[in-house]
């Protein structure tokens, strides 16, 4: 999580290829849910089967996470969200929203919100908490 935060702030004002713009936001709140995701599973006796199915859908959510953060710095409300919005545009943040769009940025969401909830599909009504959460995280407004 320190190294996603890191590359993030030394990387302000600057190009960056899609490829680190996602490593960035794959280790930034992402390393964070993985940790949690990981821990449950391990701690329940998961199988390893288990545990890289519960890992993906933990990077997804973190990563759908980081793309409605940069969604809601360009279009939040500011009162809502308790910081400025558009302050990633301010400090020239490379995030989804500057490299691909606000309306792609959104379509990319969906997507990754839509693979991790598959991701999850094989365990019914038992994962029906971490499906919710996955959609909390795709709708949020703060």
């Amino acid at each position: 999580m320190i190294a996603g935060e890191y590359i993030d702030t030394e990387l302000e004002g600057k190009q960056i290829s899609e490829e680190t713009l996602e490593y960035i936001h794959k280790n930034k709140t992402g390393a964070l849910l993985r940790l949690c995701v990981r821990m449950g599973a391990i701690l329940a006796n998961a199988s390893k089967q288990d545990i890289n199915k519960l890992t993906n859908y933990a990077e997804k959510i973190g990563l759908a996470f980081q793309i409605k953060d940069d969604i809601l710095s360009e279009e939040g409300n500011e009162k809502v969200l308790g910081k400025p919005v558009g302050n990633d545009k301010e400090l020239e943040k490379c995030t989804y929203v500057s490299q691909y769009g606000l309306e792609k940025s959104k379509e990319i969401l969906n997507q990754i919100t839509k693979e991790a909830i598959d991701e999850l599909e094989e365990y019914g009504e038992k994962a029906d908490f971490l499906r919710g959460l996955a959609v909390y995280i795709q709708n949020r407004n703060k």
